[in-house]
């Protein structure tokens, strides 16, 4: 059955609806959105009724029967995109009526019993008979799925914010943004209305990439992600860590183990191995942003490229302030890298305040703390990016250059030491 507007629209009704859209306005009934022979106003109608029906009765939960009737209709063969999500809409419409309807009823008893007296009790039933809850103390189990589906701004037993009244609410205006950030915040503001649910919708997807489990979360609301610990999940043997535990719709809820990062990103490789997954994730929710995280990882490329390999620390210091600060922000895009130019000081020259802070994890294990200088590099021999003996010149000290390419060895100044071979 249609509307005047020319939509599906299906009857509440246990028994199947006609669902046909208008096409011929004013000349009675039109054509079915598919023939007859595909079962679409018969089996298929009666199947997504009947789950409907089976979450009015609390047997399904919203996104249970909300997923189901969308697997339904995936299957079904013989209509076309169109008709699948107007369908989809339709049924997804009474449900979303039930709950209007289960706290519209749930509202009213909370009034009639707070507008009603308190009575006085007899001591026998206050020794005897355990006191019947009133209906203000029972709350409906839709309530909160009310709260998620139409972007309520509290609950109904709290007091509703007045959105006229907060000042950058009215200046939101994205017209002076880059379309890729316009597109990113309209996705995040519509994950993060339910982040659980969107994140179930993620992780039961058939074609949803290798990605540590407990990092979705972060990656559908933007926020910055923690390389080390996408390494470590790539390679657990132990299964997820992190398990959260929720009793029902009461809001509460406990965390059992949290994730750590059992693996830190020490070279060139390690990071590109974090950043593919990482990537292939952000790619997944976000599939508008793969130039800019392309051009991004070129600039980042660049600087390991061109930065010695002790020094590769830096760089993956630099990319975890780069994307933090460009997580704490709405109007940064990672493609622009001159919007990290103090962070390129700060990390990269002699004078930066991240210079010294964390020494090459190279450095640090003592491959190169050794002060003897390596006899091979100066053969041009020894190639070696783990040497444990010092690439430095035998005469001038230098570190770009053997002591066959010295200038100061060529005029005869300088002896070259003795050094021990590996």
């Amino acid at each position: 059955m249609s509307d005047n507007n020319g939509k599906l629209r299906i009857e509440p009704s246990h028994s199947a609806p006609n669902m046909t859209p208008e096409s011929n306005r004013g000349q009675g009934r039109s054509s079915p959105p598919v023939s007859e022979s595909d079962g679409f106003r018969s089996e298929l109608n009666l199947t997504c009724l009947a789950l409907v029906e089976d979450y009015r009765s609390s047997k399904l939960g919203m996104a249970e029967a909300s997923i189901a009737i969308m697997q339904e209709l995936r299957n079904a063969s013989g209509i076309t995109d169109t008709q699948r999500a107007t369908a989809y809409k339709a049924f997804f419409d009474q449900l979303r009526e039930h709950d209007r309807a289960t706290a519209a009823s749930a509202r009213c008893g909370q009034e009639l019993a707070q507008s009603q007296p308190a009575t006085p009790r007899d001591d026998r039933s206050e020794l005897d008979e355990p006191e019947e809850p009133t209906s203000a103390d029972v709350q409906p189990v839709s309530r909160k799925r009310e709260h998620d589906d139409e972007g309520n701004h509290a609950d109904s037993g709290k007091r509703r914010v007045d959105d006229t009244l907060i000042p950058f609410a009215q200046s939101g205006d994205l017209s002076g943004l880059a379309p890729e950030l316009r597109q990113t915040l309209q996705l995040k503001e519509n994950y993060m209305r339910n982040l659980d649910y969107s994140k179930q919708l993620v992780v039961s997807n058939p074609d949803v990439p290798e990605f540590p489990p407990s990092l979705w979360k972060d990656v559908l609301a933007n926020n910055f992600v923690d390389l080390d610990k996408v390494l470590s999940g790539n390679y657990s043997t132990s299964g997820e860590p992190k398990v959260i535990e929720k009793f029902g719709d009461t809001g509460y809820a406990f965390t059992a183990g949290d994730i750590k990062a059992s693996k830190s990103i020490c070279s060139h490789g390690e990071w590109t191995i974090a950043w593919n997954s990482y990537y292939d994730a952000v790619v997944f929710a976000y599939p508008h942003r793969q130039r800019e995280l392309r051009l991004y990882a070129t600039e980042i490329n660049h600087f390991f490229g061109a930065n010695l390999a002790e020094f590769a620390d830096r760089v993956i210091q630099f990319d975890r302030a780069a994307r933090s600060c460009a997580a704490k922000s709405n109007r940064l895009l990672l493609s622009d890298i001159g919007n990290f130019n103090d962070l390129s000081i700060s990390h990269f020259t002699s004078t930066g305040t991240g210079f010294g802070k964390a020494p090459s994890k190279v450095q640090a294990s003592g491959n190169r703390g050794t002060p003897e200088i390596c006899r091979r590099f100066n053969d041009r021999i020894c190639t070696s990016r783990t040497c444990k003996f010092r690439h430095t010149c035998f005469t001038c000290k230098a570190r770009d250059h053997s002591s066959h390419a010295c200038n100061k060895a060529a005029s005869g100044s300088g002896t070259q030491p003795k050094a021990k071979r590996k």
